[in-house]
């Protein structure tokens, strides 16, 4: 299954409203498959937006406020229902270890799910997931609160023409894209004389955070930002009080990482209309998107090759 796409599940911070739920997204990536933040409902979208319990293979939790993590133990139980046994990967601060227990441990059921535990401690951990390598750094939130960044490896495309002047075929082509140079009749060629490399594509989330340096490199150079937006520029004073960042605030951020492209979620249950976040976000990032529950957005493929 090759498939590199964000399903939005709830854009609500807080509380839901009619037209939003929780804090809840899905990312699927090839057979991957990401759970960031499930709040209360999420179990429900998934059903209604077509995720299946079963796709999920990492669930990432940034902290442990309920709009981020109320719906997760019956995400589990799905989980088990669907497809009893399945190995899940959770991501979260252990600085709340018992806040997660607590979760785990709400309702009398059968656990029956692998769940391999993956605590954050510190200002910055990287791991590596196989398919990806996922950063996960401390934000300005007032309690811990981590920010992720999904980072595939970068990618050599192999020019046939320059393969065929140093001539490089067969086994060694492939060696040289694993090793990086070979030796053709007594002379070395490296990778840079015969192919291009290209950015592998990044997926940042930043969520639940004033505007901060950590926010700006996770955010940096990535193919999609999903950014919290909770409040409007009208409020930026109430953004600063409960460690927050405006649409603008999203906006900035984003032009100044040169993220490919910007997604704004978590609004304030008092703004029914969202098309606003996306007004005031796109005049300092053009193309800036709100995304409302039930979008599907593409993962954006790096076109430009390095210098």
């Amino acid at each position: 299954m090759s498939e590199r796409r964000l399903r939005v599940l709830g854009t609500s911070s807080r509380v839901p409203t009619r037209d939003r739920n929780h804090s809840g997204h899905f990312l699927a990536w090839d057979e991957a498959g990401l759970l960031l933040d499930p709040g209360e409902g999420t179990q429900r979208q998934m059903g209604l937006f077509r995720v299946s319990a079963s796709r999920v293979s990492h669930i990432l939790l940034s902290h442990f406020h309920g709009d981020h993590c109320l719906g997760l133990p019956g995400v589990l139980q799905r989980i088990a229902l669907e497809m009893p046994g399945k190995r899940v990967e959770i991501v979260y601060p252990g600085e709340q270890e018992h806040v997660l227990a607590n979760l785990l441990d709400c309702t009398l059921h059968h656990a029956d799910v692998e769940l391999v535990r993956r605590s954050v401690r510190g200002d910055q951990a990287d791991m590596d997931l196989g398919f990806a390598t996922l950063r996960a750094a401390a934000l300005d939130h007032g309690v811990t609160c981590y920010g992720y960044r999904l980072q595939e490896p970068d990618k050599v495309n192999l020019l046939p023409e320059r393969l065929a002047e140093f001539g490089v075929s067969g086994p060694l082509a492939r060696r040289l894209k694993e090793e990086g140079k070979v030796e053709v009749h007594g002379r070395e060629v490296v990778l840079g004389d015969v192919g291009v490399r290209r950015p592998g594509q990044s997926f940042a989330y930043v969520t639940d955070t004033r505007k901060c340096e950590v926010a700006l490199k996770l955010a940096e150079n990535s193919s999609l930002l999903l950014c919290e937006a909770t409040y409007l520029h009208e409020h930026a004073d109430l953004a600063q009080q409960y460690a927050h960042m405006t649409a603008v605030q999203a906006g900035e951020l984003a032009a100044e990482a040169g993220a490919g492209a910007l997604l704004l979620t978590h609004f304030s249950p008092r703004h029914n209309d969202t098309d606003d976040f996306a007004r005031e976000a796109g005049a300092v990032f053009p193309g800036a998107q709100a995304a409302r529950d039930g979008d599907e957005v593409d993962i954006p493929r790096p076109a430009r090759p390095f210098d």
